[in-house]
């Protein structure tokens, strides 16, 4: 079995993380249209927590490669304070783990007020980022598209 490719910087920067924004930005969308398929619903709840959850340990420095690597490392997030860690933990218990923690109460589950926050701050924080940039890497980063659509998780 081959060894996997690590991904460049231009890829990370002009495929990888605005796809993750595209997917955030419309699966929320989808989700706020009148939905009658609750196994699409549910689909499309479960893949936009996914895309919060990655773009949160990317802004946030936990998992390999972070925004402080584009950023001449002083980057620290600056509107994802307002996530509490209750709001968080959601992403992790109620998404993609079987735990004691997941409930079948709807109002403790991620509904369209979380959603809409964690999509509000996490398009905020890409801003934020983007601005912070250091000039070797801000060409090499493109903002989220339609150019998106074509590409294949």
């Amino acid at each position: 079995m081959p060894k996997p490719t690590i991904a460049t910087d231009e890829e990370i920067l002009g495929e990888h993380l605005p796809y993750e924004l595209w997917m955030l930005r419309e699966t929320h969308e989808k989700l706020g249209s009148a939905l009658t398929d609750q196994v699409l619903c549910n689909a499309l709840i479960e893949s936009f927590c996914l895309h919060a959850r990655l773009l949160l340990e990317f802004f946030e420095k936990k998992k390999s490669k972070h925004a402080k690597d584009y950023t001449g490392g002083s980057y620290k997030a600056a509107h994802l304070g307002s996530l509490t860690k209750t709001e968080r933990d959601k992403l992790n218990t109620q998404i993609a783990h079987i735990t004691g923690y997941r409930t079948i109460d709807p109002s403790q589950k991620i509904g369209p007020a979380l959603r809409l926050k964690l999509l509000t701050a996490l398009q905020r924080e890409a801003i934020t980022f983007e601005q912070q940039l250091t000039a070797d890497f801000k060409p090499m980063f493109r903002r989220p598209s339609a150019a998106h659509q074509t590409k294949k998780d």
